[in-house]
Order: structure tokens, then sequence, then C-alpha cells
């Protein structure tokens, strides 16, 4: 009787500890997530990592370099005060910017307390993403240097039982002074099946820019929202 109890009592207690362990995102709707919140979400989260990455040198504010195509707004080469010093490594943050949690906290960002009661917000929430899209936010401007067709063949999505999926499209846009944020969409089906789902266990992002690559890996069981893998 004392053995049972003690079973019981152990239970209880990892259950316990289960539900206090529940990430924000499984516990809280989005329109409850606190600034702090949608930070770790956009930037430390099962969809979006940091990850360090050493810069080549070069670039320049040269107008007849055709790689300039892939960002107009974005500026960054020429050294001036507040730049960053392109002989040291930098974070960049590797994030699934199609997955849903990733849109609410974009939106619960911008929209703020009018985030559940504006019509912008839930066609942007509703809207079926084509593509699986993933973002590289904080990239020194100079590394865009090039052209955008480099960028697309460097990019993959890695899975272990099957060939890797290209890019089908990149783009680019600044993000702050000298940085930028480069998007990369892949599809989201291949013969009619999905490209990537929960047996595959793990997939890793790879950008291959010579022997500067940016690489990260995400482990799927932990994308499920709701119930679903969210990528």
């Amino acid at each position: 009787m004392i053995g049972v109890l003690l079973r019981c009592l152990v239970a209880l207690a990892v259950a316990a500890g289960s539900a206090s362990a529940a990430d924000f995102w499984e516990k809280k709707k989005y329109t409850e997530w606190s600034r702090k919140e949608v930070q770790k979400m956009l930037n430390d989260s099962p969809w979006a990592r940091p990850v360090e990455f050493h810069p080549p040198a070069g670039g320049g504010d040269d107008e007849d370099k055709p790689g300039r195509a892939i960002c107009e707004g974005c500026s960054g080469g020429s050294r001036r005060s507040g730049a960053p010093d392109l002989q040291q490594s930098v974070l960049v943050t590797v994030r699934w910017q199609s997955a849903l949690p990733v849109k609410q906290a974009m939106v619960r960002g911008r929209f703020g307390d009018e985030a559940a009661n504006s019509p912008e917000a839930a066609k942007f929430l509703e809207r079926q993403e084509p593509y699986y899209v993933v973002a590289v936010v904080g990239i020194p401007a100079h590394v865009l240097s090039g052209s955008p067709e480099r960028f697309k063949a460097g990019a993959r999505l890695k899975l272990k039982n099957k060939p890797p999926l290209p890019a089908a499209d990149v783009r680019a846009e600044p993000y702050r002074e000298y940085l930028a944020t480069v998007y990369f969409a892949f599809p989201r089906t291949q013969q009619g099946a999905p490209s990537i789902s929960l047996e595959d266990a793990e997939v890793e992002f790879a950008l291959e820019l010579g022997s500067n690559d940016i690489e990260k890996k995400f482990r799927l069981k932990e994308m499920v929202f709701d119930g679903k893998l969210e990528l």
C-alpha cells in the first residue's frame, strides 16, 4: 500500500513539474505574450536560434556591384563611425518566418493590445504560406555584395534520409544600419508529399558562403504548436 502511494506521489510530482515547465506559447494565447516573450519567440525559441557568423572582409558601396539588387535599401561596406568591425564574428538569427508562432509574435509586437481585433493582423495570420520561409536576421549588409543567385544556390534545408531541399527564391531587406535580413523560400511539397515531416526528426538550414557558412539544426518535435508541426 505504501509502495502504491509513493508511486502515485512520484507520478503527481512529475506531472506537476511538466506542467510548470511548459513554455509560454503553450500556456498563453499570443495576445497575452509580454514584450520579452515576443522577443524570445523571435530570437531564441524552437523556431529561432542565434548562430555565430564570421563575415568575410570586403564589400563596399560600389554601385556597379550586381549584388546590390538583392537588397536595394541596404548599406554597409565602407567603414564609418558605428559600423561593425568586419574582422569580428557577429550573431545572426536563423528564424522560421513562416511558422505560425513566429507570425503571432510579429503581430503581437506590431499591434500590441490591438492584435486580437486588427483585420490586418487577422489576414496575416490566416494566410496560408505557400513556402517555408527561413530568415537570416542581422547579416552584415556588405556580405550581400554579389549575385542574388549565389545566395539562392548556396541555401539548403538538409534532412537525414532525403535529398537536400534547395531554395526556390531569395530576397533581402534592411534590418538595422549596416545589417540586413535575407529571406529564403523553400517548397513545402515534393511530388505531392510534404517536404518535411515529424518523421524526419531534424532539419538543418545551411547557407554556403565559401568559407563563411551559416548552419543551424532544428529539432522538429520541439516545433509542434497546437498539435501541429509549424514551419
